[in-house]
């Protein structure tokens, strides 16, 4: 049997589709155990998910999404463990094909991930740097989208609950330090829902997914792949500064539709 493992946080549209999905799956109805681990909702992403035959847990007081994945995991009775952000849509055969890897030799899947349908231009050119074209190993899968062995997950104790964020990255780079196998497979791909639609969001989600990675660093030793994303954000947050300082100076420097869609861009 597998579980699916869930957190979420008033996701109460998003969360009602990705329950529906993981239950309807071709030939995994009887054998899919769905735990939802909630963190103090005020919509009805609880009830919804009840309803849908989900095992709820509400922990309110969880301290961060590495506590609700391992609350999850703790409470869910499968050999294999699927986490999902509630706001991901999954292709119908999204198990049956990750579960397909994981008896060829693999230990953790993840599907590429896309924006929805109508999201803007720069979001797709982000999201499309962790595309690829095959099936891919990788040291780093986000939990997005998750497919793992039991085993695999209790040999390294699961996600390190020191970390606030980053603690993805963290738990396949630690699996990958343990030889157990990680893919990236395109064969399908996962629907990101709940993706940001302007960039003053995108600006305060990155800047909580990247708050903890110069610890994520230290804690490896510092490795190129763990610190060139705070070192372009710092490059970019320089020029930036420097653009704003240099504009009345020489305001030649940019072009005139610059600044217009910068702001149609933070709207």
């Amino acid at each position: 049997p597998g579980a699916a493992s869930m957190s979420a946080q008033n996701e109460q549209g998003a969360g009602g589709l990705c329950l529906w999905a993981g239950l309807g799956q071709r030939g995994f109805r009887d054998r899919l155990e769905i735990v939802l681990s909630d963190n103090g909702s005020c919509a009805h992403t609880a009830s919804i998910a009840e309803a849908a035959g989900a095992q709820v847990l509400r922990l309110p007081d969880a301290g961060n999404v590495a506590s609700l994945r391992n609350a999850g995991a703790s409470a869910a009775r499968g050999e294999v463990l699927a986490f999902l952000d509630a706001d991901m849509r999954m292709p119908e055969q999204w198990l049956e094909h990750a579960l397909g890897l994981l008896a060829q030799g693999w230990h953790a899947v993840a599907l590429v991930n896309r924006p929805p349908s109508g999201a803007p231009a720069w979001l797709r050119i982000w999201e499309s740097r962790n595309t690829v074209a095959e099936l891919r190993s990788r040291d780093f899968l986000t939990t997005q989208n998750l497919v793992v062995s039991r085993e695999a997950f209790d040999s390294i104790g699961g996600f390190d609950q020191a970390l606030g964020s980053g603690e993805d990255k963290d738990f396949t780079v630690r699996l990958s330090a343990r030889r157990w196998r990680c893919a990236l497979s395109p064969a399908l791909q996962a629907e990101h829902l709940g993706a940001e639609r302007t960039l003053v969001e995108f600006s305060r989600k990155e800047w909580w997914r990247q708050r903890e990675a110069l610890a994520l660093a230290a804690k490896h030793g510092f490795p190129v792949r763990l610190v060139r994303f705070p070192v372009v954000a710092l490059a970019i947050f320089w020029l930036l500064l420097l653009a704003l300082v240099l504009l009345p100076v020489e305001p030649r420097l940019f072009p005139a539709a610059f600044f217009p869609a910068v702001v149609a861009g933070f709207v």
